[in-house]
């Protein structure tokens, strides 16, 4: 089964994953983060310039719509491997900032650059691809790592950080959360998500 672990930067997904490895070990896998040199190769833009900042519109939309399609790609790989069609017991795959999340950023970032029915299909195939693939979402909302604790590398206001997580509620509760499970995780106790997962029989 896939776990996605949703969350925006700074809200503890990588430090998690590390504690689920930790507790569980070869009965979880970890899907982790992707980089940005494997996003513009699959893409066939290995020439873009890895500094994002740098990048026009153009190259941005290029990079975020990428990071879904890539993301997603992942997944299904991780999925299919894994899968439990022999009724035999399979490791839970836990993902490191799920498709969902790339999702959110893409809008955030690049979808004032995009057309709007290229915006929105591109989003419905990744909520259809959540839904399809997860057994659940653990959201991780930025109200559980203080803003003077998260990591000031990827953005200098809050104001950024929580719009994007606005987003990225709005995609969890009012587009996916009605199809499938959605768990809330508001604080950094990582003992709540460890019991979680054994109550789903990882």
């Amino acid at each position: 089964m896939l776990i996605g672990l949703a969350g925006v930067t700074s809200t503890g997904k990588t430090t998690l994953t590390g504690s689920i490895k930790e507790e569980f070990g070869d009965r979880v896998k970890i899907l982790d983060k992707i980089s940005r040199i494997e996003i513009y190769q699959h893409m066939g833009h290995s020439e873009m310039n890895p500094d994002l900042p740098a990048c026009s519109n153009e190259q941005r939309v290029i990079f975020d719509v990428g990071r879904c399609v890539l993301q997603m790609a992942k997944e299904r790989e991780m999925y299919e491997r894994y899968h439990d069609s022999a009724n035999v017991k399979q490791p839970a795959i836990v993902i490191d900032g799920c498709a969902i999340v790339k999702a959110a950023y893409m809008i955030f970032l690049s979808g004032q650059f995009m057309k709007p029915e290229t915006l929105d299909a591109m989003v419905h195939e990744v909520i259809d691809h959540c839904v399809t693939y997860y057994k659940s979402i653990f959201f991780l909302p930025v109200t559980r790592m203080p803003f003077t604790a998260a990591d000031h590398r990827y953005f200098s206001s809050e104001y950024v950080r929580k719009g994007q997580d606005a987003i990225l509620w709005r995609l969890l509760f009012r587009e996916i959360g009605p199809r499938m499970d959605v768990n809330i995780f508001p604080t950094l106790d990582n003992n709540t998500v460890l019991d979680q997962l054994r109550k789903m029989g990882v």
